[in-house]
């Protein structure tokens, strides 16, 4: 009987305890979570590779903004004012030299509509320096239907593919933007807020940020490895919570540097260019190239893909981190890596048929999503809904890979502490 009394007093004594054991816990959590971002903050090196993107990103802004003084809308107009006159030169020099009025009918026909569509450039030039660009945009519009539509219609077999796509795909982005009344901007070299912030993600993402997430992610992941030696396991706490903390840390930590970048970047190209609009049309790949998406879309659909990638490329580098325990060593192994891959995987002919199924894949978010990639590759299965999927897939591999080690290495701990 006394022994019952006893073993229901223990009993009640240890549920007791229960909410206790329960806060200290949660304490100690909150002393890791600390922990972790002190280590990381107080780390003045980890701050090197954010500056150094924050610094691409300026510097892509200047560039572009450069390159379209040259290069952009208006630029082309005045390129193309000049081309026709140089044209009209030579006409006129054929009708000078022509000795029948037969031989310059020719050269005088061709002579006229080359003034046409000078003076039609030449306006469009003026209504556009007015930044009227939907009456300006209807004159290139004129102009493209007057003089390349033709030329695809009656000659088409002296137009080569490339050609034929680009006039229609000019066509269809000049119609929505009159439609919009927007200033277009040069494709891939994008000045305006919105736009930019899209080339930012497009052009970005595969190299620079992969680049600075992984180093930045391979420091956090080392800070706590002293000659091999991990001080995790001095925390008195089970270490799959510790995983979950840092790892979930370091993602918030990768997508928040992220997002100011493209904060700062769209910020930056708002100030000196505009913002434009979120309904800003991009042109999809396609046959025809008569497809169009808008800017808000492409960011919509383009930040849960790469905050995925991200969330996989974290679990990646903590992982080979972990194996290696060598900063410099795991540096090197991690962008060799994701940097290599990310930047050859839809160049490599023989694995076209099967990169839909590799996650590094889907790392060139933007081509994936305007269908450059499938192009590109002729893997029509490279899309967004197939990105999440292979990608969800692949963070749970690695992430069934992490417990495995944990498991290995717990099982080591309690080996070294029994002996």
């Amino acid at each position: 009987m006394q022994e019952m009394k006893f073993s229901i007093y223990a009993i009640t004594s240890y549920q007791s305890l229960i909410p206790v054991f329960f806060l200290m816990e949660q304490t100690l959590m909150r002393s890791y979570s600390k922990f972790v971002i002190k280590t990381t903050l107080r780390n003045k090196f980890n701050f090197i590779p954010v500056i150094l993107l924050i610094g691409v990103t300026l510097f892509l802004l200047i560039m572009n903004t450069s390159a379209i003084k040259k290069q952009g809308y208006k630029a082309s107009i005045q390129q193309n004012i000049a081309e026709t006159n140089s044209l009209i030169n030579v006409y006129t020099k054929n009708i000078n030299e022509a000795k029948t009025s037969k031989d310059r009918e020719i050269p005088y026909r061709a002579r006229e509509q080359a003034k046409q569509v000078r003076s039609d450039n030449q306006l469009s030039l003026e209504l556009a320096t007015q930044q009227k660009w939907r009456s300006s945009l209807k004159v290139q519009l004129q102009i493209i239907n007057a003089t390349d539509m033709q030329t695809i219609k009656h000659h088409p077999s002296s137009v080569s593919p490339d050609y034929i796509s680009s006039v229609y795909a000019t066509r269809t982005l000049y119609k929505r933007l009159i439609k919009l009344n927007l200033r277009p901007d040069v494709v891939g070299m994008e000045t305006q807020g919105f736009p930019f912030t899209l080339r930012m993600v497009d052009v970005l993402f595969p190299v620079a940020v992969v680049l600075v997430m992984v180093t930045l992610l391979t420091s956090v992941f080392t800070q706590t490895f002293i000659d091999h030696i991990d001080l995790d396991d001095m925390w008195p706490l089970s270490r799959s919570k510790l995983i979950f903390t840092k790892i979930g840390f370091s993602v918030v930590f990768a997508f928040a540097i992220y997002l100011v970048c493209l904060v700062l970047g769209f910020v930056g190209a708002s100030m000196i260019n505009g913002s434009s609009s979120l309904d800003y049309p991009i042109v999809m790949v396609s046959n025809s190239s008569t497809d169009i998406i808008s800017v808000r879309t492409l960011l919509l659909q383009s930040l849960p893909l790469q905050l995925l990638c991200i969330i996989f490329m974290t679990m990646c580098v903590y992982l080979i981190t972990y194996l290696i325990r060598n900063r410099l060593a795991a540096m090197f192994m991690n962008v060799l890596i994701f940097c290599g891959a990310s930047l050859s995987v839809l160049k490599i002919e023989p694995i076209s048929h099967m990169v839909h199924l590799l996650p590094f894949s889907y790392f060139n978010t933007i081509n994936v999503l305007t269908k450059q990639a499938a192009h590109d590759t002729g893997n029509q299965q490279l899309t967004f809904a197939t990105g999440i999927w292979v990608l969800i897939f692949w963070i749970a591999v690695i992430g069934v890979l992490i417990a495995v080690v944990n498991w290995v290495h717990s099982r080591r701990l309690q080996h070294r502490t029994v002996s």
